[in-house]
């Protein structure tokens, strides 16, 4: 692979015959890749690094989810459990307060 590829194309055009205009016209990303099969090799080996990454992220930040949902379900169903233990033993309190009388 050459290392210093121009990315640009220069195109000459002549007008009135004394006049030359240059124009430059710069290369898409699919033309270079094109051109180049190595680079282009190199170029895929990164988007497929880039999607790798991009999914091991996103499925960890599913498991995260699925173990924040379970311990939040988790401490509401102790929370629940504490609030009726609290409700039974002021029935209870009453229920004596009430026997007493």
């Amino acid at each position: 692979m050459e290392k210093n590829k121009k990315v640009e194309e220069k195109t000459t055009i002549k007008k009135s015959g004394t006049t030359i205009v240059t124009e430059e016209k710069k290369k898409t990303l699919n033309e270079i890749l094109a051109e180049d099969k190595e680079l282009q090799s190199q170029y895929d080996k990164k988007i497929t690094e880039a999607l790798k990454t991009a999914k091991n992220n996103w499925e960890g930040k599913s498991k995260l989810n699925k173990q924040n949902k379970i311990t939040h379900e988790t401490k509401t169903q102790k929370t629940n459990k504490i609030e009726i233990e609290l409700k039974t033993y002021k029935l209870k309190d009453k229920t004596i307060r009430i026997s007493l009388k």
